[in-house]
């Protein structure tokens, strides 16, 4: 299934929007502030009844307006499902008409990898983005780990508490966190030995020429089990008033050439290598869709030309489309997002202008 309606209602500066999607590729073009990433944003909103620009309601619901709704239809299946946030943080999910109290159901119906111009944080940054990206990419393709890092998250929490009473009833909540911590442990470093392969699959043809490593760090000793490593930092621990390892601590490390990235490579170098992170993660979950006949990936790609090579663009592209999985894709230039992908079949391009969205002709 793919998006085959987006609407719209009072969502920055987009009053009113309906767009007829293609499955396939759809391009947006328009001037910075038109409203291009304003619709992709949208598109996420709906799947995740949130916002990837800000944490924040009051910003991306129109000004003299109390509420932003969005709504989808998807295609092949009679699947409606629509989202609406207000100011005062109430919130209202629904799938054919019917209120969803789990976004995991909204997420599961219409995945979406983003593809934006902040997304270079995810190699730069600090690792509790590559951790969320680890986590998503776990809950796509292992079943219930949604539950057990609720279920690890809880006891992290409630030993933190007790660290800070120095209560001998650690002890017990040391084995509670082991037994969910090594079950989050065990499910990522099954999916992460999946997920190297695919990556480097990813990076040989978008950035050939450039040695890249990926590793997964667990967040303590490989040497010890987590049990042995809570008990020997228990002291440190009670001292600071929290838990300095374990899962919550984990990592990915990316290497270029033998040098960590975040100092190896330019700014362009990074925003394709993340790029690439997130590709790779899109087709271990494309495969789990498929596999489940499930719905197929959306691809929401914000300004694929800005601080990228044109080789990296043009390959970046060109793998997207060859995935057949729906794009939306943004930038302003229409002849630039045309060359990187040529319109045909199915394939679509909206002009948008003030938050107003017109299809052209071709």
């Amino acid at each position: 299934m793919s998006l085959k309606r987006l609407s719209i209602h009072h969502f920055r500066n987009i009053t009113e929007a309906s767009l007829e999607l293609s499955p396939g590729i759809n391009l947006v073009c328009g001037h910075n502030g038109s409203g291009k990433t304003s619709l992709l944003e949208a598109a996420y909103f709906l799947g995740m009844a949130r916002s990837f620009r800000t944490p924040r309601l009051a910003p991306i619901v129109e000004h003299d307006h109390q509420a932003v709704t969005v709504r989808g239809e998807l295609a092949d299946q009679p699947v409606s499902m629509g989202v609406s946030r207000s100011k005062d943080g109430q919130r209202t999910c629904r799938i054919n008409g019917e209120d969803v109290g789990e976004l995991s159901r909204l997420t599961r119906l219409m995945p979406t990898v983003l593809m934006g111009p902040e997304t270079s944080n995810l190699v730069s940054g600090p690792p509790d983005g590559r951790r969320r990206f680890l986590n998503w990419g776990v809950f796509h393709v292992e079943r219930g780990f949604e539950a057990i890092w609720r279920n690890y998250s809880r006891c992290l929490k409630q030993r933190n508490q007790i660290l800070k009473q120095r209560s001998t009833a650690v002890e017990v909540w040391d084995k509670e966190l082991c037994r969910w911590g090594e079950q989050v442990d065990r499910r990522r470093s099954r999916y992460f030995c999946d997920y190297q392969g695919v990556l480097a699959d990813v990076c040989r043809l978008v950035m050939p020429g450039f040695r890249i490593d990926c590793s997964y760090l667990r967040g303590w000793s490989e040497d010890r089990d987590l049990l042995s490593q809570l008990e020997a930092d228990q002291s440190r621990d009670q001292e600071r008033g929290q838990t300095h390892r374990g899962p919550h601590r984990a990592d990915i490390q990316v290497h270029v050439n033998g040098q960590h990235a975040a100092t190896e490579c330019s700014r362009g170098e990074l925003k394709t290598l993340a790029w690439c992170m997130l590709m790779a993660q899109g087709k271990l979950q494309q495969d789990q869709q498929v596999d489940l006949g499930q719905s197929p990936l959306i691809y929401l790609v914000d300004d694929l030309l800005s601080e990228l090579d044109g080789d990296f663009s043009g390959r970046i592209a060109r793998l997207l489309t060859e995935r057949g999985a729906q794009v939306i894709a943004t930038g302003i230039e229409s002849e630039q997002l045309r060359a990187l992908f040529p319109l045909r079949g199915e394939s679509l391009m909206f002009h948008v202008k003030q938050g107003a969205f017109d299809r052209v002709n071709e």
